[in-house]
């Protein structure tokens, strides 16, 4: 009996000393990094050596970071001996965010092209994900990086010979235009094969060249054209465009820049403008409208002939006027400075004007 106790108790000793001897790194928790996961289109693709593709790339960083992070990610890839090879690298810079933040995108375009000596085979499986990912916090939660996608590309030449995809010219709208709500623009386009090519099979846009393109909604916009011939080889133009309300600046009583309106600090101040129309009143931007202290320059004054009932700042729409009717409430405190009133849109314009406060 007595030999047995001392068996388990010595059995004992063994299991205690295994389990203190555990590193405590063992049983501590994962600091709860930020991911930047890169997204390109899951498809599969054939081109002839010399052809090249346009992709869009999305990148989604997400997750809590205590530091500004930065990464790179390439734009362009070129496949040649089976290989691609990455070049026009971008860095993206990533704020400090908390883990229930809305996620940080980004997006651009990027080209993929097949070396004209490129043999015919594959998939070829290209990779396109972030890297050379830096933290400026030495400690606590980092950026890492996370998924990415495989782009597959399949060379093939064409019976024909024919390796040269067609051209697009993209007139209306041009890349970058602005336009404002309603305005009728036709859109201007056209297609082409080579001399001697295997012929277009088609160009086709978002709307037929010559209809009106989408000018209904605030905001940025894109027009995508796509082009093919009968060999296969395909081309891609994407412009983007800007559409804004028809803002044609404050009214009565507030002046435009420069003029520095003049008014008593605790005066509600009635901001008025139009945009040609009623909008509804979810016109402004989140966090807007807001000001900020400018330095008295030596811009022309002008009084501020007309002030609101006091009270709190509220937007409203006067449909015999056609205006947007906001009610600013100045500060008292800000009695002998001069501030700048900014109103932000919906459209992601902005629009200011100067006041001096006066006592």
């Amino acid at each position: 009996m007595r030999t047995k106790l001392r068996s388990k108790i010595s059995l004992l000793f063994v299991v205690v000393a295994a389990l203190l001897a555990v590193p405590a790194v063992a049983i501590a928790s994962a600091v709860d990094t930020s991911t930047v996961d890169v997204n390109v289109p899951s498809t599969s693709v054939t081109l002839a050596p010399g052809g090249s593709e346009t992709i869009t790339i999305n990148i989604r960083v997400t997750g809590q970071q205590v530091g500004t992070a930065t990464f790179k990610v390439y734009k362009d890839w070129t496949l040649s001996g089976g290989t691609f090879t990455g070049s026009n690298p971008e860095t993206f810079t990533v704020a400090p965010r908390n883990a229930q933040d809305p996620a940080t995108t980004f997006s651009r375009s990027g080209t993929v092209t097949v070396d004209s000596g490129q043999a015919d085979g594959g998939p070829f499986n290209l990779q396109v994900n972030a890297f050379d990912i830096t933290n400026s916090n030495a400690t606590g939660a980092k950026l890492s990086a996370g998924t990415f996608d495989t782009y597959a590309v399949t060379v093939e030449t064409p019976q024909n010979n024919d390796i040269t995809a067609p051209t697009i010219t993209l007139t209306t709208p041009p890349d970058n235009a602005i336009y404002t709500k309603n305005e009728v623009v036709n859109a201007d386009y056209s297609c082409e094969d080579e001399a001697g090519g295997s012929g277009l099979a088609s160009c086709v846009g978002d709307v037929p060249s010559g209809d009106p393109i989408n000018t209904s909604t605030v905001g940025p916009h894109t027009f995508t054209v796509d082009a093919a011939d009968n060999a296969g080889n395909t081309a891609q133009t994407i412009h983007n465009y800007f559409v804004h309300y028809a803002f044609d600046g404050f009214r009565q009583p507030v002046d435009n820049l420069p003029t520095l309106n003049t008014v008593k600090a605790g005066s509600s101040v009635p901001v008025k403008f139009s945009l040609s129309g009623d909008q509804g009143l979810l016109i402004i931007a989140s966090g807007y409208p807001a000001s900020k202290q400018v330095a008295c320059d030596a811009a022309p004054t002008d009084a501020i002939e007309q002030t609101a009932t006091a009270g709190g700042s509220s937007l409203s729409y006067d449909s015999l006027a056609d205006q947007y009717n906001y009610v600013w409430k100045t500060e008292k405190a800000w009695a002998g400075t001069c501030r700048q009133f900014v109103l932000k849109l919906d459209d992601g314009t902005f629009h200011q004007a100067n006041f001096k406060l006066t006592k």
